[in-house]
């Protein structure tokens, strides 16, 4: 038990000890019951008020739309996920995992290991690039892909290359590389104070060209 219900349950039996030596009677003075309705009213919102809070205080986390972002002259596309706080309180802790890798045939990539994506310019004013506050109402990116086009190197050209924008694990091309074909994700979005967010994604490339990629 909390400590400070502690303090309230043992002040509460403390305060009627007097009364014991009283007749029975006494016990329905007016005073006495409203000091032991007020006694149990703040005994009951130290004990419930957690769940009474919970009532009217909600997160609600929605993806809204996937946009790219071009960068370094071309060299470089960026995927984002934008995401809003439509609640009216702050999400606190908010963590995106990419949870499954699916491949075009529905089957769950082999070797794959759940990564965490960053926030977009974690860098600047978060205490880490993978977990960050949502105030309500206010729209947040995530780094979700980057595309590298295919470039000119010496003689020949390199291969054009899709992958996660992942905050750990980019040495694991099976938990970030994104081949050719048809494949989809499965995001969550965990929070301190609320349910997980799903965020399915679905992804067609050729190999070479721009993605496509769609909230399903």
């Amino acid at each position: 038990m909390d400590a400070s219900i502690s303090a309230q349950l043992h002040d509460l039996v403390t305060g009627l000890y007097p009364l014991q030596s009283l007749n029975n009677l006494l016990l329905l003075q007016p005073e006495f019951l409203g000091a032991l309705l007020a006694s149990s009213v703040a005994l009951g919102i130290a004990i419930f008020g957690e769940r009474i809070r919970r009532l009217w205080i909600k997160t609600t986390l929605e993806a809204t739309e996937v946009y790219k972002t071009i960068q370094s002259g071309g060299g470089l596309v960026l995927y984002r996920l934008l995401l809003i706080n439509k609640g009216n309180h702050k999400a606190q802790d908010v963590e995106v995992i990419v949870e499954n890798f699916y491949g075009g045939d529905g089957k769950m990539r082999g070797n794959f290991l759940p990564v965490p994506l960053e926030w977009t310019h974690s860098h600047a004013y978060m205490k880490s690039k993978i977990v960050r506050d949502i105030h309500p109402k206010q729209p947040v990116h995530l780094d979700l892909l980057e595309f590298i086009p295919s470039q000119r190197q010496g003689q020949g050209y390199t291969d054009a290359s899709l992958k996660l924008r992942a905050g750990a694990g980019n040495e694991l091309p099976d938990s970030t590389a994104i081949d050719a074909g048809q494949s989809s994700l499965l995001l969550k979005a965990y929070q301190a104070d609320g349910k997980p967010l799903r965020i399915k994604l679905k992804i067609k490339w050729d190999g070479k060209e721009l993605p496509i990629i769609k909230l399903i």
